[in-house]
Parts: C-alpha cells; structure tokens; sequence
C-alpha cells in the first residue's frame, strides 16, 4: 500500500505504420542567383517519398491513488527512397517518476524524469542524448492549467572524420519553460501558448547559442466520430554567441550567426470504427512546414514535410 491505496502495475503499447514526402531532406539552402557556394549545396536530390513505422513500449512499475512510475522504450525508424543517406533509427528508453498532491484546492503534479536517445543516421551512430527533466502542474481550476519545465541534456556526436575544433557539436543544453493550457469540455478542445529559454553550450564555438521558443496551439474534437483537428506554431530564435570561424567563406570569422526558425503543424486525426475496450485505432495526416532564415544564407531553407499515418493502441 502506498498513498492510500494498492500499487497497480500495467502496461501498453503503441504501433504507428505510414509513408511520408519530404520536398528537402537535406536541409538544403534557398537558391540564390549568382551564388554559387549555395548552388553547389543545393546539387543533388532534395525531394523524396518514404515509409516510417514506430513502437512504443510503457510499463507502470508504480502506480496508486497517488504515484505514477513508468518505464518505456520507443523505436522510430524511416526509409527515404529516392534518398536513403538521409533513413534514420532512433532507439529511446525512459524512466518517469510523478506525484499528484493539492495544496489549497489546487490539484498539482510534479515529476521527473530520464531519457536516454540514439540516433543512427545512414546506418552510423549519429548522436547520443541524455536528458533528466522535472515539472510542475497546476490545474487552477477546471479551464485553466500551467506546466513548468526545466531540463539538462547532454548530446555527445560521433565525429566520422577529424573538423575543425569550432565544427565540434558536442554540447550541454539547458532549458526552462512554461506553457498555459485553456480547455473546453473535458480537454476535447484547447489552447495553449508558451515560452522557453534554453543555453547550448557547445564543445565548438560555431555553435553556441542563447534560445527563445515561442508556442502556440490548438485542438479541437468535431461532434462527427471524434475528429480531432490540432494546429502548432514554433518560432525559435537562436543568437549564436561566437563570430562563426568558417562562414562566410569570403569574410570568415566576421559574423555572428543568427537563426530564427518557423515551425508550423496542421494534423487530423480520425479514430477507425473497430474500437475495442483496451484498444483504438487511428489514421492520422500530418503537415509541417518549416522556414529557418539565417544571417548566413548558407544556413536558411524551407522545408515541407506531409504524412499519413495509422496507429494502433494498446
């Protein structure tokens, strides 16, 4: 017995199978007339189609009236066609820990958590993330809830071949935020809006930077079958803290680097009539589209990306 009542473990999995395009998978440069070191980034294929299929695994290794204790694993991997350099495998293992407690009529949530990411790009380790994050959540009352987040993650890259010492991306990322909810009937409908700092501190001094993100969102459940139509914008402004030692090429080392990112996702989801008890089914389409616009042209792009997807619930 814990905080009042039995300890109950369960578990679920969830299954996602689809296809997607992708019209710039490298994250190629917008093409500028008479600029031919953003033409030669832009050589080759942009363009692509592709299939993705994605597991989820958790496991409530605690659960009461109280705590809430979960385990879990997830796996996503994507295959690019016409661009198979760019198929990634991504293997995650979590363990979380929260508490629900009130304090004044206040229902509140703390919680912390571990994550541990691995990413292989083209069939290589690409990166390894460690992330520890801790939040607080407060329902004010039955419209309105806060959520307040921080987080460490710690990103070691698997340099292939030797760069230069400003080229090195290892880092230590830092983050703090907090995000409003307003919700209507039962959270069938919401909005949101947020804001979140975060500090990467880079082994190289190219790319190092002080973060602002800002959010903003919405979901809203049709009356017809359940619908859920949901819409998200990012804006992430980057002020990187360094003079950038190889760009631009003719001027190296006379500019400090400066991003900000434009992040936009439209998403319908449709639940498939043969709902069980313990189980539901989805097919979902997803938009993004995302502009980066850089002081250093080698580093804007646009960015569409579409895909449909069926999910399978347990």
């Amino acid at each position: 017995m814990r905080g009042g009542g039995a300890v109950v473990r369960g578990g679920g999995a969830v299954v996602r199978a689809g296809a997607f395009y992708d019209d710039n998978a490298p994250a190629a440069p917008d093409q500028r007339p008479n600029d031919p070191e953003v033409a030669a980034l832009r050589n080759g294929k942009q363009r692509t189609t592709g299939e993705l299929f994605s597991l989820t695994l958790e496991y409530d290794w605690l659960r009461d009236e109280r705590w809430l204790g979960t385990a879990g694993f997830s796996f996503l991997g994507t295959h690019n066609n016409a661009l198979p350099s760019f198929d990634i495998q991504d293997f995650s293992g979590a363990l979380r820990l929260g508490r629900s407690f009130t304090i004044s009529d206040v229902i509140l949530q703390a919680g912390v958590g571990y994550v541990y990411d691995y990413l292989v790009l083209d069939h290589d380790e690409f990166v390894q993330r460690h992330a520890v994050s801790t939040y607080l959540a407060v329902a004010e009352s039955a419209r309105h809830l806060t959520s307040v987040q921080a987080r460490l993650e710690v990103k070691e890259y698997s340099e292939i071949r030797p760069l230069p010492v400003a080229e090195f991306q290892d880092a230590v990322n830092y983050l703090v935020g907090v995000t409003h909810f307003v919700r209507f009937d039962r959270d069938r409908h919401f909005l949101k809006a947020g804001y979140q700092f975060d500090y990467d501190a880079t082994r190289g001094s190219n790319s190092a930077y002080h973060g602002h993100r800002f959010l903003a969102g919405a979901q809203y459940t049709l009356p017809w079958r359940d619908i859920r139509l949901a819409y998200d914008f990012d804006l992430h402004y980057r002020d990187y803290l360094h003079a950038h030692t190889l760009r631009p090429v003719a001027r190296e080392g006379s500019r400090e680097r400066s991003d900000l990112e434009y992040t936009q996702t439209a998403r319908v989801e449709v639940p498939l009539p043969w709902f069980t008890r313990d189980q539901a089914f989805f097919v979902t389409g997803e938009y993004t589209g995302k502009i980066a616009d850089s002081n250093l042209r080698d580093f804007s792009y646009p960015r569409n990306y579409a895909t449909i997807y069926f999910t399978w619930q347990y």
